[in-house]
């Protein structure tokens, strides 16, 4: 919900014109200290709920109970299972560092080694690149560690590319949605309602990104939905913001975390893989995800009121 190249901040920085290192530095302060607020609650509703260990979709509690150092063995080590999560961070967050510190040395020199190396990390850092190198390594990981054959990795990659055209169609879906409802002139009407303090602009779009999770299921749809009706604060102004765009787009994206419940794919992921309820999610995970959500947002805006960064 917070940290780029995910599909929904991804389109939300895009949206708001956040450069996408200042995305991912403020979508990573924020998520970690959202991360922190969800473990401490995780320990609570521990310590008041009892879930028995329960069967899942893919394995027995037998199963679940034999799983034994050999079985640890064959998986592949944590630095090349966290290399495909991570390193389209990297780069993208890396060349946009490069960019900043090494931008007088390219004024003063367009053909130097300094303008050389920053056109291969944005080569590498451009959000698609280094997706798709990413993408690779998860290939050749699952190759390696699970040897399988030419037809069963086609048959494994189909099946993700039928669940990324699901994941495009509701990308776009949220999108035309979101740019609907900004021709409506609602962003305008949402500015006059903070004339005095635009801080307060924070917590309505982590509202109206909420309301649009809660009805419809999707953080991704939401997120764009906002990040179109938000838009017109960022591209054509009638008052500047007094803070970053950075902020709107990460109040954004905790609104998008909020009460997940029957009609979130996600809920039901959770459900089925951990073997609860529907009840017992309802009560652990529901709840941790508003206050992970609340979190963020209150950190938000004490960060726009703190650091405005303009």
């Amino acid at each position: 919900s917070l940290v780029p190249p995910t599909p929904g901040p991804l389109a939300v920085a895009e949206l708001l014109r956040v450069n996408m290192g200042v995305m991912i530095a403020g979508g990573c302060i924020v998520g970690a200290i959202c991360a922190a607020a969800g473990y401490l609650f995780a320990l609570y509703i521990n310590s008041r709920i009892t879930i028995p260990l329960r069967e899942t979709a893919g394995s027995t509690v037998e199963e679940l109970k034999q799983l034994s150092a050999r079985d640890e063995r064959d998986l592949p080590p944590l630095w090349l299972a966290l290399l495909p999560i991570l390193l389209p961070v990297v780069f993208i967050t890396g060349h946009e560092i490069l960019a900043a510190e090494w931008k007088p040395y390219v004024a003063a020199d367009p053909t130097g080694w300094h303008a050389q190396v920053l056109n291969i990390t944005g080569t590498l850092g451009h959000k698609n690149i280094s997706l798709l190198i990413a993408a690779a390594i998860a290939v050749g990981t699952v190759v390696w560690k699970c040897r399988i054959s030419r037809d069963q990795l086609a048959k494994v990659i189909e099946e993700c590319v039928l669940d990324a055209g699901t994941i495009i169609l509701i990308t776009a879906a949220g999108g035309a949605f979101g740019g609907v409802l900004q021709h409506t002139g609602i962003a305008g009407r949402i500015a006059d309602l903070t004339p005095h303090d635009q801080t307060w602009l924070l917590p309505i779009a982590f509202l109206v990104t909420a309301a649009i999770r809660t009805a419809q299921g999707s953080a991704t749809v939401a997120m764009l939905t906002a990040g179109g009706v938000f838009q017109a604060l960022v591209i054509s102004p009638t008052t500047p913001l007094a803070f970053h765009p950075v902020y709107l787009a990460l109040a954004i994206g905790c609104g998008s975390k909020v009460l997940p419940w029957m009609n979130d794919s996600g809920f039901w992921v959770i459900t089925r893989m951990s073997g609860m309820r529907e009840q017992e999610t309802l009560r652990t995970q529901t709840p941790m995800l508003v206050v992970m959500g609340c979190t963020g947002v209150v950190v938000t805006m004490l960060g726009a009121w703190l650091f405005p960064l303009v």
